[in-house]
C-alpha cells in the first residue's frame, strides 16, 4: 500500500521503538466533546501490514484479557478508507495520543 495515514505512522514507529503505543478511538459523529460515547483509548502493541489493510493489536480495557482485540482499516480501490474493530464496535476515527510516563513525587526534603 502506498501513503498511510499519519497517525498509522506514529503508532507503528512507537511499536518498532519497542514503545507501547496509546491509540484514540473515535466512536461518534458528535459536536458535543463531553459526550461520554465520544471516544475510547487503547494500548497499541503490534500491527500487521498488507497490501491495503493495517492490523494493529490493542489492549482494550474494556476487553481484560482479551489478547485479539485489533482495530485497522482497509484502503478501497478509489482510495477510501473502511476502519474495523474486531470487537464490533463503531470506529470512525484512530488518533495517535501521546503520552509519558508519570512519575512518583520526591518525598525527600
Amino acid at each position: 500500500m502506498g501513503a498511510r495515514p499519519g497517525p498509522v505512522l506514529a503508532i507503528r514507529a512507537d511499536i518498532d521503538g519497542g514503545v507501547l503505543s496509546m491509540v484514540g478511538l473515535v466512536r461518534s459523529a458528535t459536536a458535543n466533546p463531553l459526550d461520554p460515547n465520544l471516544g475510547h483509548q487503547v494500548i497499541g502493541y503490534r500491527y500487521e501490514e498488507a497490501a491495503s489493510r493495517v492490523t494493529l493489536g490493542v489492549y482494550d480495557p474494556n476487553h481484560p484479557g482479551d489478547d485479539g482485540v485489533t482495530v485497522g482499516f482497509d484502503v478501497g480501490s478509489g482510495g477510501e478508507l473502511s476502519l474495523r474493530q474486531s470487537t464490533g464496535e463503531p470506529l470512525l476515527g484512530l488518533l495517535h495520543l501521546p503520552w509519558r510516563e508519570a512519575r512518583q513525587p520526591s518525598t525527600e526534603a
